[in-house]
């Protein structure tokens, strides 16, 4: 970034670089952020959200502890948020605020009302990951995204081709990679020489392993790779980390809250505290303190739709009393985040299966080169179904299929019950949810 063009984009974006500034240079615990912050949400909440009135919630309460506070407002789902929006916005609308959704991935998209404040403190917390990742301004930004949306937006809008051309963000869609695409992102890759790749999670593994499954090698090197919509599998971390010969950044975010955690240079995942606050629950609403749960976050920048103990649809896991990071930052961590509600497997006598195992066994175990794509669907609880997409030069009657899926199917079998059907499906594709993420393991089994 130029001097002159840096001193107009300050002007232009003061809220901006101001709370990045304070992200990047704080060093108080989130402990001493994250009160002041809660209180003045939720009073205001309380005072002007026609949802958030009705609630018999001590203004005292809040005042003196606003995150024993937080404890007495219920926990919202999408679906009630759908169902009244205009009950968890402030009236009249501010003159800056604007729509977004979500891309749908569970199947309906959420529309939520933001504003310049929320979006200013939103793009502030993007840019402090991208600094984790070896961000500086001037840096060269390469993003490999699969959201059609984004993707148009930068081609096609007048402004986002702009914007992409001064802040060097370069943008190729990855709403479908097949081979041709990977060899021509490649090759895009090693002529723009990124500083931060960043990558939905799929696109990047798709392109790792294409890299080593045709014995390429991976010139350029960047500072970092940022990955983000969807779960990051340690062995699609190994992979990445491998062929780009880089850190592994894994960001954690929606469309609907922003960027809510990421891993920090030293490799825990960090919520931001400026703009989130987060707990863990079980089924039942109970707080877990150590284990797996879903994830309830507290948008603390949206004063026009506050998303108060929203349960995103989301599981993590957290681990009781962690050491102090080394990056120094005391702020909450998520020992991971374990990818969609939706994507566990259940078994009758109420047990999980992470997807994890799936990932592992499907395509690295069983896999000796021959398996493209796949994915695993819980039909039921006795009823699974293997999408299998073979590479070329394979197919259903090759030995080495034959006997890669036998033994799959007799270690799922191993795993999820002796009297589970395993059905094998050889397909010519397997396309992406509507938001352009593409999910491996998916449970149709409701676990409530």
């Amino acid at each position: 970034m130029n001097r002159v063009f840096a001193l107009f984009d300050h002007a232009r974006r003061p809220l901006f670089w101001k709370s990045l500034s304070e992200m990047n240079s704080s060093r108080l615990s989130y402990r001493e952020i994250v009160p002041d912050r809660l209180k003045a949400l939720l009073l205001h909440a309380v005072e002007n959200v026609p949802f958030y009135r009705e609630l018999v919630v001590s203004k005292d309460a809040i005042e003196n502890d606003p995150v024993r506070a937080l404890k007495e407002f219920p926990i919202i789902e999408k679906e009630t948020l759908m169902k009244d929006q205009k009950a968890f916005c402030i009236g009249p609308l501010p003159a800056d605020a604007y729509e977004n959704s979500t891309g749908g991935s569970t199947g309906t998209p959420l529309q939520v009302i933001q504003d310049k404040w929320y979006s200013q403190n939103s793009l502030a917390g993007k840019y402090l990951f991208y600094t984790w990742a070896g961000w500086m301004p001037g840096a060269k930004i390469l993003k490999i995204w699969g959201s059609p949306r984004d993707v148009l937006q930068q081609k096609e809008n007048v402004k986002g081709k702009v914007s992409s051309m001064l802040y060097k963000i370069k943008v190729l869609d990855a709403f479908r990679i097949s081979t041709d695409d990977a060899k021509n992102y490649l090759r895009e890759y090693e002529a723009y020489k990124p500083d931060i790749l960043e990558c939905y999670v799929d696109a990047a593994y798709t392109l790792a392993l294409y890299v080593k499954q045709t014995g390429m090698t991976v010139k350029h090197k960047p500072r970092g790779v940022i990955v983000s919509a969807g779960t990051l599998y340690p062995e699609f971390e190994k992979i990445i980390k491998e062929v780009f010969q880089a850190p592994v950044i894994n960001r954690y975010g929606s469309r609907e809250a922003g960027d809510i955690a990421c891993t920090c240079p030293e490799g825990a995942i960090h919520v931001n505290p400026f703009t989130h606050f987060v707990e863990i629950v079980d089924n039942n609403g109970n707080p877990i303190e150590d284990g797996t749960g879903h994830v309830v976050l507290t948008l603390l920048t949206n004063y026009t739709m506050p998303l108060i103990r929203y349960k995103i649809g989301d599981m993590a896991t957290v681990k009781k009393n962690n050491p102090p990071c080394p990056c120094g930052r005391d702020w909450q961590t998520l020992e991971s985040v374990d990818g969609r509600s939706g994507s566990v497997f259940r078994k009758r006598d109420g047990s999980v299966v992470s997807p994890l195992f799936f990932v592992h066994f499907f395509g690295v175990v069983h896999n000796k080169g021959f398996i493209s794509k796949y994915q695993a669907i819980q039909e039921d609880y006795d009823h699974i179904v293997l999408k299998v997409r073979l590479r070329q030069g394979f197919d259903a009657d090759n030995v080495e299929v034959k006997q890669g899926m036998e033994q799959l199917i007799k270690d799922i079998k191993h795993v999820m019950g002796e009297d589970v059907r395993v059905e094998v499906r050889f397909v010519e594709d397997i396309p992406p949810l509507p938001s352009g993420k593409y999910v491996y393991a998916i449970s149709k089994v409701d676990g409530n």
